[in-house]
């Protein structure tokens, strides 16, 4: 299948301004990505799950947009009720567009375990009970969380405004060496500009939220092209991994 013309329905928080600019700055130019919105300002279980009443609506909005693929691009939204809430959002979306469907969640955890990640260390910038929640996702697929650190971090938009040095700072600190990856979960925190540079300080792998959708995307419509400055896993794509 190839990605020229390839219409992308991305249903994101209404607060994530991170998503739409990392994506815009790395996707083929034949693949168009076409937006809509569910409302949440604070990152809480209760609030989180508020939010995904409004699933219907914006994937009907997207099928007006005749999308060949629907992306619900919220990490937490779609792990809050672990593995069997992933599948009920996949399905329902997927029931509703008649249209292949992918979490964020599950873009993250296919992109580790294509390349054999199983011992992996976790950063994210959500507020602790919601960063627990990321961990057992992880571990609940079978993915070993070695060492996890979080930014703690309530308000939606503020997870958006976090500086890049922030997030280096906080992965720069991990101190176990037997990870195999570092995980760094949430489509609204910016990670693109120091992938590569961690990659090159920490030995390992870097795989964020944004470049395993981005990956995914690129693996599904059989687009190879080298992408740049997003890490590690594209050159192994290249190589054929």
């Amino acid at each position: 299948m190839k990605a020229e013309n390839k219409r992308i329905g991305l249903i994101i928080p209404s607060a994530n301004i991170v998503i739409e600019p990392e994506l815009y700055r790395a996707v083929p130019k034949l693949i168009n990505i076409h937006v809509t919105r569910l409302p949440i300002v604070k990152s809480s279980p209760s609030s989180i799950k508020k939010m995904n009443t409004f699933i219907e609506k914006a994937v009907q909005l997207l099928q007006h947009a005749q999308v060949h693929l629907m992306i619900y691009a919220c990490v937490s939204g779609s792990f809050v009720e672990g593995i069997q809430g992933e599948k009920a959002i996949r399905q329902k979306i997927e029931t509703l567009s008649k249209t292949p469907t992918l979490t964020a969640s599950m873009a993250l955890v296919n992109t580790v375990k294509h390349f054999n990640f199983r011992k992996v260390l976790l950063l994210t910038p959500y507020p602790w009970e919601i960063h627990l929640l990321a961990k057992k996702f992880l571990e609940e697929n079978n993915i070993e969380v070695l060492e996890h650190k979080t930014l703690n971090i309530i308000e939606s938009i503020a997870i958006g405004k976090t500086s890049l040095e922030e997030v280096y700072r906080l992965a720069k600190s991990f101190t176990n060496k037997d990870a195999e990856s570092l995980v760094i979960c949430c489509t609204n925190l910016r990670t693109i500009g120091i992938i590569n540079q961690l990659e090159d300080e920490l030995g390992i792998p870097v795989i964020t939220s944004n470049q395993s959708i981005l990956w995914q995307l690129l693996k599904k419509f059989n687009y190879m092209d080298k992408v740049k400055g997003c890490g590690r896993i594209f050159e192994m794509l290249n190589n054929g991994s």
